[in-house]
This record gives structure tokens, C-alpha cells and sequence, in this order.
């Protein structure tokens, strides 16, 4: 039997790289940091960047908080995320900055309507066999889908029930994935008989 409540996943998304990793962008406003994230093909992906802004979301950095949500630095990362499908470390570091955000509750409807929904499934499509990968994606939908109806319809809608169900028939012998895949079916079902 299920449990009566949904099944949010807790704690942060995985975050790709060593400990060792120098983040020496730490210290750099979010104007400056941001602008280095902007893509263009001349530039190589700044990681340093990009694991800078995860770092200081993750530590509550309300600078960084407040460029994301009112400057445009959603739209970046989720661009930049979206440029990167087939190119494994940007879209990893997007990722795990969408993970964080993911996980405040204020900012469910906000990722989902600026089509992050969209965006996690296309990745989930584009890497059926990257198992991290996967498991930061239903990190990110199991956050989006808890509690939020707009984005649990959202998921249904994009055919989104389907990838989860492949993620759990795919990886059945991997306990951590399908852990993940399963807290997105909870949170889809959680009050909904119609789910």
C-alpha cells in the first residue's frame, strides 16, 4: 500500500565532478557570472560558471536567487540545458541547478511555465540509457509534480507517465533509478483519482 502522502524526493540532485572541482567564479556578481553562461559557439562552456551558480543556489545565495527568478537566469539555464542535448557536461551542470530550483516550492509553477516539463522529458527521450541523467530528470518531475497540478498535467499531457513507466522497465535492476521513477508515478496519483 501506498503511503497517503506524495513522495517528494529529498535532498539535492547528484552534481556531476569531484571535490576537487575550483569554482573559481564563486566570487563574481550574478551579472557577470550569468553572462558567462550566455551561449554562443565561440565561447567553450565556461563549468566553472555553471557549477558556480548551482553552488551558491544550493547555499542560498539570494543574489544569484533573484537573477534567476526576475533577470532572466531561468531562461539561460534552461537554454542552456536545452542547446546542450547531445554535449553530457553543460547539460549535467544545467541540470543540477534546475534540480535546486526544483525544490523550492516557489518556484514549481514558475520552472514549469517557462516549459522545463517539456525540457526534462526531451532529455529523458534524447538519453534513455544514461542512468544519472535519468535519475536527476525524475528528481526534477518528481519535484515539479509534487503538489503542483499544473505541472503533474503538464507531464501527463507530454506523454510523460509513458517515459517513467520505460525508465522503470529499462533499469529494473537498478534500485536507485527506480526509486526515482516511482516518487513521479506518487506524486501523479497523490489526490487524483482521475491520475
Amino acid at each position: 500500500p501506498v503511503n497517503q502522502t506524495s513522495a517528494k524526493v529529498v535532498g539535492p540532485p547528484r552534481i556531476q565532478g569531484g571535490d576537487n572541482d575550483l569554482f573559481e567564479c564563486d566570487d563574481f556578481d550574478a551579472q557577470t557570472l550569468f553572462s558567462k553562461l550566455r551561449p554562443d559557439p565561440r565561447i567553450p562552456f565556461d563549468h566553472g560558471a555553471m557549477k558556480s551558480v548551482t553552488t551558491r543556489l544550493q547555499g542560498g545565495d539570494q543574489e544569484i536567487y533573484n537573477y534567476v527568478t526576475t533577470q532572466g537566469g531561468l531562461g539561460m539555464i534552461l537554454g542552456l540545458a536545452n542547446s546542450n542535448m547531445g554535449n553530457p557536461v553543460p547539460l549535467n551542470d544545467a541540470l543540477d541547478a534546475i534540480g535546486t530550483l526544483s525544490s523550492d516550492d516557489n518556484l514549481r509553477t514558475l520552472l514549469g511555465m517557462h516549459g522545463t516539463v517539456r525540457l526534462i522529458i526531451e532529455v529523458i527521450r534524447a538519453h534513455p540509457n544514461d542512468i544519472e541523467l535519468l535519475d536527476k530528470c525524475c528528481y526534477i518531475l518528481s519535484n515539479l509534480s509534487f503538489n503542483n497540478a499544473q505541472n503533474m498535467t503538464s507531464i501527463i499531457e507530454l506523454g510523460g507517465v509513458k517515459d517513467i513507466v520505460d525508465i522503470i522497465q529499462t533499469h529494473d535492476n537498478v534500485n536507485f533509478i527506480c526509486e526515482s521513477a516511482v516518487n513521479v508515478l506518487v506524486n501523479l496519483c497523490h489526490n487524483s483519482d482521475k491520475n
